[in-house]
């Protein structure tokens, strides 16, 4: 019996490791499933690969798109890898189901040979003794009906010997079973255990890529709203432009009004300047006409005048000489302010009467320069001639006058 259970052992080892056998052998035929295998367990080294030197040059663009690509195609083989392992996952769950199904049978059976071997054993067991001898004496019981309970008990003894073979034969078998079932069972953990991992990746990858699609969406968002700010504010600065161009143009064009208008009005004060230099001009050129023609007409009468008064003068003052010197300054007192009046209430533009009593004789001098004249109030521009004794200064001609008409 030990022996057997050893046998039966070692054969569920030998039926696990041909389990295996099979399986390796299935992954390794088919490349898709090789790919999916080698992808759930990938290796430290071999995860991603090395960046090349013409890599690092690329720009960030192209770089993020490989890499994006990548996880992509690393994501589908895990999918892929997935339906595998599901698919196995679902071989191994009617492997089990037919295991679990096996080992109730086996034990519906085993417990139905309990059952019929309890049955048997509460059953009276007729013995073929001495006691069955006197009695089949005593009771004149015949031998055949003797032999009969012996061959009943003999079939008894024999099922029973039957059932407890098959009892030990079906709990062997309901071991190995067990045991198939055991090892299917961690098998199917395992499966479970990688199924969930991988799962647990596509996930993890599924929400890292949702992670980056948010991150994208986020950065062409601000991009797109910093385009819009750097267009509203290129548009503001070329409004500011704008305004400011505007308002150049029009401080030009009022600069312009301005300076127009100015040049106008200078030339309309240069025209009436003009037109009242002339004016007056004229207006001076009349006055000196007229008062040139008036000098002319009254000079002759007041010259007369001049002299006579002169003569008048001369005679009472060498009249008066003759007295006494009090009377004769007193008399040149009086006569001086009578040429004053007399002066004073003359025409218009006459010439003053010589102060004192200022013969006017002597030399004349000539001073440069502009000068009034003293007697016609004309302006000398170049020289005028001054008495020498009452410094009275007058042009050439009423110096003639004063002196009577000498040359």
């Amino acid at each position: 019996m030990i022996l057997h259970l050893k046998r039966s052992l070692y054969g569920i080892v030998i039926d696990v490791w041909q389990l295996q056998l099979q399986a390796a052998y299935e992954t390794l035929s088919d490349a898709t499933k090789r790919r999916a295998y080698d992808f759930t367990r990938p290796k430290p080294s071999t995860s991603y690969p090395a960046a090349s030197p013409a890599s690092k040059d690329t720009p960030q663009r192209e770089s993020d798109k490989t890499a994006q690509t990548t996880a992509q195609e690393a994501n589908r083989a895990r999918e892929k890898a997935l339906e595998i392992l599901q698919a196995q996952w679902t071989r191994r769950d009617m492997d089990l189901f037919e295991a679990r199904r096996n080992v109730r049978k086996l034990e519906a059976d085993i417990t139905k040979l309990k059952e019929e071997e309890m049955a048997d054993a509460r059953e009276p067991v007729k013995q073929a003794g001495w006691w069955e001898s006197v009695t089949s004496v005593l009771f004149r019981v015949s031998p055949a009906e003797a032999n009969a309970s012996r061959e009943i008990r003999e079939e008894k003894e024999r099922r029973r010997l039957n059932r407890r073979a098959a009892i030990r034969i079906k709990s062997m078998e309901m071991l190995h079973k067990n045991n198939k079932l055991s090892i299917l069972e961690v098998a199917a953990r395992g499966l479970a255990t990688e199924i969930a991992e991988l799962k647990q990746q596509i996930r993890a990858e599924e929400q890292r890529q949702e992670a980056e699609r948010r991150a994208e969406a986020q950065r062409k968002m601000w991009e797109e709203s910093m385009r819009r700010m750097r267009e509203a504010e290129a548009q503001r600065q070329r409004q500011r432009e704008e305004e400011r161009e505007r308002k150049e143009q029009e401080r030009k064009k009022r600069e312009q009004e301005e300076s127009e208008r100015k040049e106008r009005e200078r030339k309309e004060w240069e025209r009436k300047a003009r037109e009242r230099k002339e004016r007056e001009e004229k207006e001076m050129e009349r006055q000196e006409r007229e008062r040139m023609e008036r000098k002319q007409r009254d000079f002759p009468r007041w010259k007369e005048d001049m002299v006579q008064k002169e003569r008048e003068r001369v005679d009472r003052q060498r009249q008066e000489q003759q007295k006494k010197p009090a009377e004769s300054r007193e008399s040149r007192k009086r006569a001086s302010k009578q040429q004053q009046q007399h002066g004073a209430n003359g025409a218009p533009n006459s010439a003053k009467e010589p102060q004192g009593a200022c013969l006017h004789a002597g030399w004349w001098s000539q001073i440069p320069g502009r000068a009034v004249c003293s007697v016609c109030s004309k302006t000398l521009v170049k020289f005028a001639l001054e008495c020498p004794s009452c410094q009275v200064k007058a042009c050439v001609s009423c110096k003639r006058a004063i002196q009577g008409g000498k040359r």
